[in-house]
């Protein structure tokens, strides 16, 4: 039976649940509330993290800094510095050095590195297999897996055997289970192409399934297989997936390979006798032997044409991530259902972005369906879910974004001597020089005007004087809004974050300007100057103003080429904070530290990774299995 209201009286409708406060979530999971089940409790204490972190009122401190001349990186609460040398631990209140190695030899230096975690309900053969590992490759092909917590050496294979492979990439096939190991594209020497050499094994794939760590198989991409345009392959979550040149990438079942061109099974430690070798299986020096030939041309399971290569597969149900496989949509990515290649609701991501780096997108690696798209002063993170009243079609929403104030300008933050300066220090710098320059500009200005007046020489009539007087007018409103948004305290977070991406590029517009204007200008004294003899006949002077103009034009190119290169950025290493909330008022609304991302030629960025390991990113998702910062 159910209740019925009182005559007369009407039924109140259900109130629609608001935000809940964050002081009265913690005193909920203080009393326990959220306790009766692990996944809750996580699932609690990390929406408590988000409502803290992204609430204005929070103001944050800055408790610890550090810099690494190699990339640093992130894995589960522990930091790695110094090519993985040394380990804090960021777990505690103020981080604790959890290992400190001595300074490896260039011949040890670690490649790339995953971390391994006991998987759970498994029964494993060594006690220090149920503790965090980290499974490294060194530079001379050896593949070992470290203690997580104090670099101790737990096991050692080494990979490389008779033919002269270099491994450089680790990646999941599937996370915590199946691990790959990529070598770099085999290139013949020049001499060896002149000389008629044919090399038709483009790359060696090592399987392994981890933790008890053991050899599934080595198998060889052979171009005379699946054609000569090959630039790239990968393997994740049961599928090879190969790259072409043309753009075109290509899906094969990676499982039903491993079943039909395996020759003969290895397991490490045992002796083997391979085509004429006899050695012992992941022992130096014989290494792996490769027990996979592909002979035949799978059987294709799936074909897209994508720009640059850049298809990621992730998702639940499954969806890819490409690039119309044209120019004009460089940095447009079309999220579409792998099933039926249909485009999601809302799938075209175009961000928007004034400035000299691409943004670029992935499936976040925790297999929970988010994508991030990052640029350079936004990160999006996006959700796939069913459309509504359609569970055949899906859509991509916004979770929510994350504004990065990064704070950047033409050299005064490029040079590698002033990265270890604060960021305060360089931005008054930064500010002072530019004031000058302005004050000599105007200088400059008012004597050309005085001269023109006394020499009764017309003003404003040539192109040289209008570009001047333009460039001078844009250098100053630059100047002008440059402090009153960037270097004063007032401006708010998100407003700068607009307005970076049009202060680097007109910073950049106004500087080649004044290049210009420069060029112009010198050429037009020589004509006016020189007349016997003249500027034709090429005399000392004309050749001495000629060669200054060019160092000019040199000048301005290194300095926009400086500009425009990820390398001569601010490490951020230099800028890496850890960060914790200050009870503070209601009414503070400043942070105190921000976090801005790098493109380092090696790993490092704020994840995620790098820029080698985000070229894998954007070719398929590989490294983004893990997180590097």
């Amino acid at each position: 039976m159910c209740p019925q209201a009182a005559p007369g009286r009407v039924r109140a409708a259900p109130r629609t649940p608001g935000p809940h406060n964050v002081c009265r979530v913690l005193a909920r999971r203080a009393h326990g509330f959220y306790a009766r089940d692990a996944g809750v409790a996580h699932r609690k204490n990390l929406g408590l993290l988000r409502k803290i972190m992204c609430q204005e009122s929070t103001k944050f401190k800055n408790v610890w800094t550090t810099h690494s001349a190699s990339p640093i990186a992130y894995e589960r609460g522990r930091i790695y510095m110094d090519n993985y040398q040394c380990c804090i631990s960021s777990i505690a209140q103020a981080p604790r050095i959890l290992y400190q190695k001595s300074k490896c030899a260039k011949s040890e230096k670690i490649e790339d590195a995953l971390l391994l975690e006991c998987p759970l309900g498994e029964m494993l053969p060594s006690p220090s297999d149920y503790k965090a590992s980290l499974i490294v490759l060194t530079v001379q092909n050896w593949l070992l897996r470290l203690s997580a917590d104090s670099g101790e050496v737990l096991e050692k294979i080494y990979l490389a055997g008779s033919c002269c492979k270099s491994f450089r990439y680790l990646s999941w096939d599937t996370p915590q289970e199946v691990m790959v190991v990529k070598t770099i594209q085999n290139k013949l020497p020049a001499a060896a192409r002149q000389a008629g050499i044919q090399q038709s094994v483009l790359f060696y794939l090592a399987v392994f399934q981890v933790l008890p760590l053991s050899f599934i198989g080595m198998l060889e991409i052979n171009k005379k297989i699946f054609g000569n345009s090959v630039t790239d392959v990968a393997v994740s979550n049961g599928i090879l997936i190969v790259m072409y040149s043309v753009g075109l990438v290509r899906l094969y079942n990676f499982k039903a390979i491993l079943e039909q061109f395996m020759e003969q099974p290895f397991d490490l430690g045992q002796e083997f006798n391979w085509n004429g070798q006899v050695g012992v299986v992941g022992k130096y020096p014989f290494g792996l032997p490769c027990n996979i030939k592909i002979t035949d041309t799978p059987p294709l399971l799936f074909e897209a044409s994508s720009l640059e290569n850049a298809f990621q597969i992730g998702g639940y149900p499954w969806h890819y991530i490409i690039t119309p496989n044209k120019k004009k949509h460089k940095g447009v990515f079309h999220i579409c259902s792998l099933k039926d290649n249909a485009l999601a609701k809302n799938g075209i991501q175009d961000m928007k972005c004034c400035s000299l780096e691409p943004d670029w997108i992935y499936f976040h690696p925790d297999m929970s369906g988010r994508i991030i798209h990052v640029g350079p002063n936004l990160i999006k993170v996006l959700k796939l879910k069913e459309v509504k009243n359609r569970t055949d079609q899906m859509e991509i929403a916004e979770d929510f974004t994350i504004v990065a104030n990064r704070e950047n300008s033409i050299i005064v933050y490029r040079l590698p001597w002033t990265w270890k300066c604060s960021k305060l220090l360089m931005k008054f710098i930064h500010a002072g020089l530019n004031t000058i320059a302005m004050i000599l500009a105007i200088v400059a200005m008012v004597a050309a005007f005085e001269y023109h007046n006394a020499q009764n020489i017309p003003n404003m009539y040539s192109l040289h004087s209008w570009i001047g007087l333009t460039a001078l007018i844009f250098y100053s409103l630059q100047l002008f809004f440059g402090f009153a948004v960037f270097l004063l305290p007032f401006a708010p977070v998100y407003l700068r974050a607009l307005l970076m991406p049009i202060h680097v590029y007109s910073g950049l517009t106004i500087f080649a300007t004044v290049i210009a204007a420069a060029l112009m200008g010198i050429t037009e004294k020589l004509l006016f100057s020189l007349r016997d003899p003249a500027y034709s006949a090429s005399p000392p002077e004309a050749t001495f103003v000629n060669c200054l103009g060019l160092l000019l034009v040199i000048f301005g190119l290194l300095i926009l080429w400086m500009a425009s290169r990820p390398h001569w950025k601010r490490p951020l290493e230099e800028n890496t904070k850890v960060l914790r909330p200050i009870g503070g008022t209601a009414e503070g609304t400043e942070v105190e530290s921000t976090m801005t991302s790098s493109s380092n030629a090696d790993k490092s960025d704020m994840r995620i990774n790098t820029e080698a390991a985000r070229k894998q990113n954007l070719k398929f998702d590989e490294s983004s299995q893990r997180s590097t910062m």
